[in-house]
């Protein structure tokens, strides 16, 4: 599932509690429903954005969505790292702290299960270049995770 939290076409906020309660509802329906959350990753250091991505996964909690994947748009954000490849791991560490503050009940374990990761392959509009070893990294990365 994709879900766009803003309105492109009349500029105003979507409501979330009401996606959320939507969703909630949905899963209730349909209990094997994936719900995956797609996030714009703010810094290599910090993670997802807040308003757009903690908050929500926050707000999801209380209201009691079972939030499967929260993938990490791991692209366009800001790094000092001399290797995109180490740019978008760290990212992804950084996502998973922000996830151990949201759900301190579940392990480490659990929670790197529920962390996607989509960089953007090629040149990004930053001027950083995901590259094919770039890619073996994070796929290895992964591996040590599961």
């Amino acid at each position: 599932m994709i879900f766009f939290l803003y309105s492109h076409i009349k500029k105003a906020p979507v409501n979330v509690d009401i996606m959320l309660n939507a969703l909630k509802i949905l899963r209730t329906r349909i209990p094997e429903l994936t719900i995956s959350f797609t996030m714009m990753v703010q810094g290599d250091d910090y993670g997802i954005v807040d308003s757009l991505g903690v908050d929500i996964l926050k707000r999801s909690r209380q209201i009691g969505v079972d939030v499967n994947i929260v993938n990490g748009m791991t692209m366009e954000f800001g790094s000092r790292r001399s290797s995109w490849g180490d740019a978008v791991i760290a990212a992804s560490e950084s996502l998973h702290r922000q996830l151990q503050q949201i759900w301190p009940e579940k392990s480490s374990e659990e929670l790197y299960t529920m962390i996607g990761v989509t960089p953007m392959i090629g040149r990004n509009f930053n001027g950083k270049i995901f590259q094919i070893e770039h890619a073996k990294q994070l796929i290895e990365w992964s591996k040590q995770k599961q």
